[in-house]
């Protein structure tokens, strides 16, 4: 998906919005898009939220063996 020629109106859509909002409350549906349109320009990637340090001290990280008999099993947490 070229993001650039969409945004510029350039390509067509892969959906037509207005089919697919009857499952959202026009709450959201009827927002302006200008404030998103903004954001998006920016260039930036959504930043991960702060964490404070030390949060997870004591805490490791163990992934999961890669071939796990179990596909979508989540990694193991250890304190």
């Amino acid at each position: 998906m070229d993001w650039e020629k969409l945004f510029r109106k350039q390509i067509k859509p892969p959906i037509d919005p207005s089919k697919t909002k009857k499952n959202f409350s026009p709450e959201f549906t009827e927002k302006p898009v200008e404030a998103v349109k903004a954001r998006a320009m920016k260039g930036a990637a959504v930043a991960a939220p702060k964490v404070k340090e030390g949060a997870f001290q004591g805490w490791s990280y163990v992934e999961g063996p890669p071939n796990s008999s179990e596909p979508g099993m989540p990694p193991t947490i250890r304190e």
